[in-house]
């Protein structure tokens, strides 16, 4: 999810999917900033969802590499 300064007035911060095996799991918690290095890739769509939906396959990104930058928003200094 975008950063809460990046984000312009009365928009949603845009997010991903990021899925994470083995060690990177519990390499960060929810509020942390991080940089996640990895592959985009598709996930294809299957059954119903998949007469409903418009697009063939949603994306995703597989994580390889997670680097926590601050444990949390507060502790996060911007130099404009």
């Amino acid at each position: 999810q975008e950063l809460p300064d990046q984000v312009p007035i009365g928009h949603v911060p845009r997010t991903m999917a990021v899925q994470c095996r083995g060690e990177l799991t519990r390499s960060c918690n929810a509020g942390d900033i991080v940089t996640v290095s990895g592959v985009f890739l598709p996930a294809r769509f299957t059954g119903f969802k998949a007469m409903k939906a418009g697009l063939v396959a949603d994306t995703y990104l597989e994580a390889h590499r997670i680097e926590r930058l601050k444990k949390n928003y507060e502790d996060c200094v911007v130099d404009e």
